[in-house]
C-alpha cells in the first residue's frame, strides 16, 4: 500500500472504476452496451461501482437538475401516449 498521512488528500479514478473488469464481469467487457446489467435482479456489482455524477467536493452541481428533467421527460413522454 501507500503510506497516507493526515490531510492527505485522495483521489478516485472514475473512470477507471466504470470500465473495470474486476468490477463489470460481462463477456462483453465493461464497454459494452448492456442495459440489463443495471436491473435490481442482475445487481451484481457494489453500489459504489457506477458514480454517474462523481462524489465528494467534486461532485456534479447538476446533478440533481438532471435527475429532475430526465423525470419530467419520462412523465412528459407518458402524458402524451
Amino acid at each position: 500500500g501507500i503510506p497516507l498521512s493526515v490531510g492527505d488528500r485522495i483521489m478516485l479514478s472514475t473512470r477507471s472504476i466504470h470500465r473495470s473488469k474486476n468490477i463489470w464481469r460481462h463477456p462483453a467487457g465493461p464497454d459494452a452496451f448492456v442495459p440489463e446489467r443495471f436491473l435490481e435482479h442482475d445487481k451484481n456489482y457494489p453500489p459504489q461501482a457506477l458514480m454517474t455524477f462523481g462524489g465528494g467536493l467534486r461532485r456534479c452541481y447538476g446533478s440533481n437538475l438532471a435527475q429532475f428533467h430526465v423525470k419530467l421527460f419520462i412523465v412528459r413522454t407518458m402524458q402524451t401516449l
